[in-house]
């Protein structure tokens, strides 16, 4: 079990993820981690309608994808992993993952008004939680779309004071 791509992205799984993250990286399972979406049958099932041949799906809340993961539940999964927010990475961080690189892409979520990236908007909420994940020493990097060049997400959150 190896997770190839931790990526922080508000639309969660969507054509750039299946198409060309889960492509590039080799992922044979997206690992969904978040709580609403882990209660929502509706959401989860277009999630699961998205998902490239061969490639496994599971929805978890942050504690089941932790356990998961700390269970070595998926032996010969390479993971491509998508949060919704940096709060739920943060959360999970907190929890005990050990992340050190974080692929950034589209970040606008409900309420979100502080421009870091034209790609990452965050909350006030949001934002602090970018900038605990920059003080724990965690590489974040804003890519839109596979075939575009990363932006450095720490240094634009050192702008913010």
């Amino acid at each position: 079990m190896k997770i190839v791509l931790v990526r922080v992205d508000g639309r969660l799984i969507h054509g750039q993820v299946t198409t060309g993250f889960a492509r590039r990286t080799g992922a044979n399972l997206i690992l969904v981690a978040n709580d609403e979406v882990a209660q929502d049958k509706g959401q989860q099932s277009i999630m699961k309608l998205a998902a490239p041949s061969g490639v496994k799906i599971e929805i978890l809340s942050l504690q089941e994808a932790l356990q998961g993961l700390a269970q070595r539940r998926w032996p010969n999964a390479k993971i491509l992993m998508l949060l919704r927010s940096p709060v739920d990475l943060l959360r999970l961080v907190e929890m005990g993952l050990t992340v050190q690189k974080v692929n950034v892409g589209g970040v606008n979520n409900a309420g979100a008004t502080i421009k870091i990236t034209n790609e990452v908007y965050a909350t006030p909420e949001e934002l602090e939680a970018w900038k605990k994940l920059d003080e724990m020493g965690v590489d974040m990097s804003v890519q839109w779309e596979i075939s575009t060049n990363p932006t450095n997400l720490n240094k634009a959150l050192r702008k913010h004071k």
